[in-house]
């Protein structure tokens, strides 16, 4: 729920089911819990706080234009299937586990959170982390689906 506050313009805080804040702290965004994990943002970037309100991942990871939480709150983001995407401080995308942990290491331009145990990825073009996605119009390769190990198990035809 967002306050005005001392975090920025706006201070995002939980409650609980009496409307009262469930814990103190405050942050600049915050998502739902899935999997008794939420991520939020605070000055150091997006990390994950449990159901008590205690920091479990620190934050350290960044948002990008297709992976920015405060412009795409989805069902999809934060833990699903025992992982979550997150950005690196180089801009890829990986997936986490409940530890903080990359399961799939950082290689991805975007990609989504895991559902039945499958995400959508958009592997980089050579030119990816070179160029501005606005100045690149082939910033990312083509639609990959990938599992829970990082495999690609299914990649989009590319256009001749």
């Amino acid at each position: 729920m967002p306050s005005e506050g001392h975090i920025g313009t706006a201070a995002w805080y939980y409650i609980d089911k009496t409307g009262k804040k469930a814990f103190a702290q405050e942050f600049r965004h915050a998502g739902q819990f899935n999997e008794g994990l939420a991520p939020v943002e605070t000055d150091a970037g997006w990390g994950f706080i449990n159901t008590s309100g205690t920091t479990v991942i620190k934050p350290q990871f960044k948002a990008t234009e297709y992976f920015d939480f405060t412009k795409y709150l989805s069902e999809y983001q934060g833990f699903h299937d025992g992982l979550a995407a997150v950005v690196d401080a180089g801009g890829k995308v990986g997936y986490i586990d409940q530890t903080g942990k990359f399961v799939v290491q950082p290689q991805f331009v975007i990609g989504n959170g895991f559902a039945g145990g499958f995400a959508y990825a958009y592997p980089p073009s050579p030119t990816a982390f070179t160029e501005p996605a606005p100045e690149n119009p082939h910033w990312y390769g083509p639609l990959s689906i990938i599992d829970v190990t990082g495999r690609t198990i299914y990649q989009a035809p590319t256009a001749p």
